[in-house]
């Protein structure tokens, strides 16, 4: 009979983030700060190790390569939703930096404005978990945690027609680099999500209702932190750490045991211990075969014959991928020169003062709300804006204009104000 061949579908991932903060960027959220929610977007993160060879040095003789360095980590993902007052919220507190929480079980209300750093306010943002996971258990196929993560930016968008794809989220994300495999994170249930429909929306944009007069067409607005990505290397900012894990052994068939062990055939590795399995040496390099989900066997070549154990020596040993740390890792993500975005189309006809507006640099203020019930919504108050550019065109045939507004400082109100409502405590505190 031919063997079975499994193919693994892209659907079977599942993601779970932090929706308590990290204590500080190196340590990871656990399973108790977690929170698991779908995403429409396909792309998975991947941490990348960045390397660099030495084929410019001088001395070999030639311009070619002849070694290769791990230098740095680096993370970074994108997570697509349909927006929901949940998402929201979490998008919000941990993309705009500064949060005040009020309200009670089980409504719960955060009020989000981005921190001021000549007032004395953070420059780092709070620090977040990511979890992809793909058939956990003894079948996994995938199982990671990027740790210190920060949000670059987040992106609403709100279109016509029906369904949930006319009012989405976009939220980029980048990482310390720090990662963990397996990630220890039991994936906990679905978060039930409040949608905020396109069909929702309340908008009025410099001293103009759009949705009372019924000519909004579309509408996105977003916030960018533009984060200091390679100020994050410091001296001493730290490499990437890969924990020894223990193991014991069976002299009868070679195996060793060690839960979640995370490696796969053809790693290398060392061991260590006191009084190791009769068979096994401290220091000497070895190379994984026979891999499964919590047991593998080592052979003194890659993919050679496992080493003969005739003792299972005396607990505790462990085992250490090598290099036991392998390129630099961020310590800090700073936002750099934040700044928002609103856009937006509406029906142009007799009456329409866009362009009116953009030649007179007429400022108001802008405030959209999207709503699911009285205790789950999303309000947004630019507090001073100005239409940038105005332009008449078409939209499915019917004449429009389309408008960038420039959103701007306000003296007494600062930039922006972003109200959230929804049933779920502790978005962006710290982990209990």
């Amino acid at each position: 009979m031919p063997a079975v061949v499994s193919t693994t579908r892209i659907q079977e991932t599942l993601i779970a983030f932090s929706r308590s903060k990290q204590t500080n960027i190196a340590t990871p959220n656990t399973t108790a700060g977690m929170w698991r929610l779908h995403k429409v977007n396909a792309a998975l993160v991947n941490p990348k190790l960045v390397t660099e060879d030495d084929a410019a040095e001088l001395g070999k003789g030639h311009e070619f390569a002849t070694a290769l360095y791990a230098t740095s980590w680096d993370v970074a993902g994108t997570l697509e939703k349909y927006l929901g007052a949940e998402i929201a919220a979490w998008a919000i507190v941990f993309g705009l930096g500064k949060c005040v929480k009020t309200g009670s079980t089980p409504h719960f209300i955060y009020t989000c404005t981005p921190p001021i750093p000549s007032a004395g306010e953070a420059v780092e943002l709070p620090y977040f978990s990511y979890v992809e996971q793909i058939r956990p258990g003894a079948n996994v196929v995938l199982d990671r945690l990027v740790g210190g993560c920060a949000v670059e930016g987040w992106t609403i968008s709100v279109g016509s027609g029906p369904g949930r794809a006319n009012s989405k989220i976009n939220i980029e994300f980048v990482g310390s680099g720090k990662v963990v495999e397996p990630s220890a994170i039991t994936m906990p249930a679905a978060t039930a999500e409040k949608l905020l429909p396109s069909a929702s929306l309340a908008l009025s944009i410099n001293g103009v209702d759009y949705v009372t007069a019924k000519n909004v067409v579309s509408l996105e607005t977003g916030w960018k932190n533009n984060i200091r990505l390679d100020t994050g290397f410091y001296p001493g900012s730290g490499f990437q750490a890969w924990a020894g894990k223990t193991f014991t052994a069976d002299p009868d068939t070679e195996v060793l045991s060690s839960v979640g062990h995370g490696m796969q055939d053809g790693a290398e590795v060392t061991v260590s211990g006191a009084a190791l399995p009769t068979g096994l040496t401290a220091g000497v390099v070895y190379h994984v075969v026979g891999a499964t989900a919590d047991t593998f066997k080592l052979s003194l070549t890659e993919g050679g014959d496992p080493v003969n154990i005739t003792a299972a020596g005396t607990p505790p040993h462990t085992v250490t991928v090598v290099p036991a740390t392998t390129g630099a890792i961020r310590g800090r993500l700073e936002y750099g020169n934040r700044a928002g975005t609103l856009k937006f189309v509406a029906r142009f006809m007799s009456g329409s003062a866009e362009l009116a507006k953009l030649r007179s640099l007429t400022t108001g203020t802008a405030v959209l709300t999207l709503t699911y019930d009285t205790n789950n919504s999303l309000s947004i108050t630019w507090q001073k804006v100005a239409f940038a550019m105005a332009e008449v065109g078409e939209t499915d045939g019917i004449l429009t204009v389309s408008v960038e507004c420039t959103p701007m400082y306000h003296a007494s109100n600062g930039l922006i104000t972003a109200v959230v409502r929804c049933d779920v405590d502790g978005i962006g505190e710290v982990e209990a």
